[in-house]
């Protein structure tokens, strides 16, 4: 009989605690329930603000400080969330019917991790909806990491011709379409960071709930994570000096994940997701490394317009970095000549530290060093009165006219009708004997000058439209041309004093 009270006594006890576990476990999960949703909300608040501080940089304070805040709430939520599933842990594991279920029990095991019941009961549905996109986000970033490739090497392509171009033609093309290149290289390396960072972000967000939760990892194991954590962390510092970042980071990036989660399977047991990451790992180790240095155009000003400096402080220190001197394509330029030779000198001191120094290539391989750049003859006779006066033997005057070398008259010639010209206006005259050209006329003149005047005046069986006027004869010439290529043959341009 006291056997049988005693076995009663037990049970009833053995009831009561049960009952007392069932509502402490309750209340524990709907804690957990809780938290999480207060971590789905602070992350999409991080989130929101990361984009606001990206559109809004001028406040880049402000939306630093509200991230460091919300990144500081949601590191305690995360504490709590730990600390509320390492309570479950204990009292699930004297349920052995409900920590079976927990951990997948009598439930079918999945070959992809994140679909075992673990990984579902600890991370938010938002998390786990991003997550499952990442095979797919990681597909595109390969796609987009090989959209780059080419768009870099030529980018370096056009660097290298910049530094050859010989003409400030050439250099404005080229910075144009390198500037264009950077805007595509960019835009697509932008694309990896909405989609697989994006991913990246939230599953290294979950890790440390996770590892929390899967008690009993070896502590040297989770140590070399954190170890590799903190040089991807460094990477990608450093890949911000360059170009492409998240191309540079992301098969470091996905090699970490894969890293976390082999271990988080591992532990948990998990047979059929440990092999498909094993298999995914030694995928992700073959993945190229890629890097893309900041490809540097440095400013190219190629034709210099400058007084003599007799300082000693040259750009370089050989002279076989004495650079070419680079001309206007149009109009007049002139230099001073200090010495034309057959052979460099040996020696800069041979230039009594003028600058800023130059050479040209003259026939019969002939090469004349220069001084300055001047834009009149007035300019440029000052400077070779301040030569002789350095000790310089017979500066002379070196000039081009529409890019070709000549001499100093010729030069001072073309520069007096240049400045005639300047003082100039014109018109263009079309000669025909047909009167129903003007609606030909009016259309050229709002396509290609609108505001200009047109008038027609008849002489005898002839008629003759005039447009004018203008400032150039170069702008009258372009019009000119347009209209003979619609048939008129009498087409003039004249200057008007």
């Amino acid at each position: 009989m006291k056997k049988l009270l005693f076995t009663a006594c037990f049970f009833w006890i053995g009831c009561l605690f049960c009952l007392a576990q069932q509502n402490e476990y309750g209340a524990l999960t709907s804690q957990l329930q809780l938290q999480k949703s207060r971590q789905d909300s602070t992350q999409k608040a991080i989130a929101s603000s990361r984009k606001l501080l990206e559109t809004n940089p001028e406040n880049r304070d402000s939306y630093t400080k509200k991230i460091i805040a919300l990144e500081d709430e949601l590191y305690a939520i995360n504490s709590k969330i730990a600390e509320l599933n390492a309570k479950i842990v204990v009292i699930e594991a004297q349920m052995p019917t409900d920590n079976n279920r927990q951990q997948g029990g009598s439930v079918k095991e999945s070959a992809y991790l994140y679909d075992n019941s673990f990984f579902v009961s600890n991370i938010s549905k938002a998390d786990l909806e991003l997550i499952r996109t990442g095979s797919k986000a990681e597909a595109r970033a390969g796609e987009l990491i090989a959209d780059i490739l080419p768009l870099y090497e030529e980018l370096k392509g056009v660097k290298t011709a910049y530094d050859e171009a010989k003409t400030p033609r050439e250099v404005e093309e080229l910075l144009t379409k390198a500037i264009e290149l950077r805007r595509r290289i960019e835009e697509i390396d932008g694309q990896i960071a909405e989609g697989w960072g994006r991913v990246f972000q939230v599953k290294t967000d979950n890790y440390v709930v996770l590892l929390d939760k899967a008690t009993g990892i070896d502590r040297i194991k989770l140590e070399q994570l954190e170890n590799e954590n903190r040089s991807v962390r460094r990477a990608e510092s450093l890949a911000e000096a360059g170009m492409a970042r998240n191309a540079t980071v992301f098969a470091l990036q996905k090699q970490l994940t894969v890293n976390y989660e082999l271990l988080l399977a591992d532990k948990l047991s998990l047979r059929l997701a440990t092999e498909a990451l094993a298999k995914e790992s030694a995928s992700v180790a073959s993945l190229p490394r890629e890097s893309f240095p900041e490809v540097e155009f440095k400013p190219r000003v190629l034709i210099v317009y400058s007084d003599i400096v007799l300082d000693g402080n040259y750009d370089f220190t050989r002279v076989d970095d004495i650079p070419e001197l680079i001309v206007p394509e149009r109009g007049v330029y002139y230099a001073v000549g200090v010495a034309t030779m057959a052979q460099k000198p040996t020696t800069l001191k041979f230039f009594r530290g003028g600058r800023p120094l130059h050479v040209v290539n003259l026939p019969g391989k002939q090469l004349q060093y220069v001084l300055g750049g001047f834009q009149t003859y007035a300019q440029v006779q000052t400077s070779v009165q301040k030569m002789l006066k350095a000790g310089f033997k017979n500066p002379v005057i070196a000039a081009w006219v529409d890019g070709k070398y000549t001499t100093a008259a010729k030069a001072k010639a073309a520069q007096e009708v240049i400045a005639k010209e300047s003082r100039m206006s014109y018109k263009i005259d079309i000669k025909t004997t047909n009167v129903n050209i003007s609606k030909t006329l009016n259309e050229v003149v709002e396509m290609h000058a609108r505001g200009k005047q047109v008038s027609r005046v008849q002489n005898g069986a002839e008629f003759i439209f005039t447009i004018m006027e203008f400032d150039s004869k170069e702008q009258a010439d372009v019009i000119a041309e347009i209209l003979r290529t619609k048939g008129n043959t009498k087409v003039e341009v004249i200057s008007i004093e």
